[in-house]
This record gives C-alpha cells, sequence and structure tokens, in this order.
C-alpha cells in the first residue's frame, strides 16, 4: 500500500495587527516642599473644609501656599512640617491628596536603611524627592480626596510626623 500523497500544511492564521503605540506619560514630579509653582491649584470648597477642619481640631500652625497647605505639627520636642500638595491624581486620574515630610539630605550611605525602613512603617514610605535643588529623603503618602474626612486626615498627619521624627531619630 502507498502512504498518502502529503498534505499541504493549512496557512498560518493573520497575525492580530500590532497594537497603536501609547503616548508615554511623563512620570508625576513632586515640586520642592515649600516652593510655590506658577499656579495654584484649585482648591475643591468641601475637600478643603476637611482639611481645615483637620487642622483647626489639631490645634496646629498652617498656612495655604500656591501649593497647597503647609503644616507645622507639635511633636515630641519639635515640630514636624507636613506638606499636602493638591491638584495631583492617581493612575486611574482620580483626584488625591499627597502628604510629604522632609525627612533630609538623600545620602547614598543611607538608601539601604531607607528601603528596610519602609516595610515597618504604617503609613505612607520612604521616597527621593527634590528639595530646593537638592535631593532628599522624604516621607511620603496619598489619600483619595473622595474618601477624606477630618478623622483620617488627622491621623495621616500624626502618623507621618511620628514615623519623620523617629526616622531622623
Amino acid at each position: 500500500a502507498a502512504a498518502p500523497p502529503p498534505s499541504a500544511a493549512p496557512p498560518a492564521p493573520p497575525r492580530p495587527a500590532p497594537a497603536p503605540p501609547q503616548p508615554k506619560r511623563a512620570p508625576a514630579k513632586l515640586q520642592p516642599l515649600y516652593e510655590a509653582p506658577p499656579q495654584r491649584p484649585p482648591v475643591p470648597g468641601a475637600a478643603a473644609n476637611v482639611i481645615e477642619r483637620a487642622l483647626e481640631a489639631m490645634g496646629c500652625t498652617w498656612w495655604i501656599n500656591p501649593e497647597g497647605y503647609q503644616v507645622e505639627i507639635p511633636h515630641a520636642h519639635t515640630r514636624e512640617k507636613v506638606s499636602i500638595l493638591l491638584g495631583e491624581a492617581d493612575y486611574e486620574e482620580f483626584p488625591i491628596y499627597r502628604f510629604i515630610v522632609n525627612c533630609g539630605p538623600a545620602r547614598e550611605a543611607a538608601y539601604g536603611a531607607a528601603l528596610r525602613n519602609n516595610r515597618f512603617l504604617d503609613y505612607g514610605s520612604v521616597a527621593i524627592a527634590d528639595v530646593s535643588g537638592q535631593p532628599a529623603f522624604v516621607l511620603t503618602d496619598t489619600m483619595p480626596t473622595e474618601a477624606a474626612t477630618v478623622a483620617s486626615v488627622r491621623k495621616t498627619l500624626l502618623s507621618l510626623a511620628r514615623a519623620a521624627a523617629e526616622l531622623r531619630g
């Protein structure tokens, strides 16, 4: 018996067209902690009310500048400076508050310790930001503006102030 003739392989299915290239988004750039950008972001009335009610309940010193709120929180024997940046959005474009505490100059020798400390923080994380043209370690956290309550803003501010004081230790 003769072997059947080799059949031609079926044609390969057509490949899908490549997806069009996605526009690249520039990474979010933190503004210097205590210097103002050119324009002040809008402060939604209800959102600003939540922050201001939390700050008044804490009895801390605070003021508004073009980037958001600057807060001095009494902690132990010092006053921790915390910035609450306004006008930012998360990866889904929902408005957020960004809380930032300057923890001092970023020295290369301390990078490992900063990364290890991130595991033990209750709130926020250690990052590096440009502060007045110099790299600095900062403690940062975010909160969706729609989820902000007086209690959550207060707790975040107090926790970040405590953690920053411990990191400087």
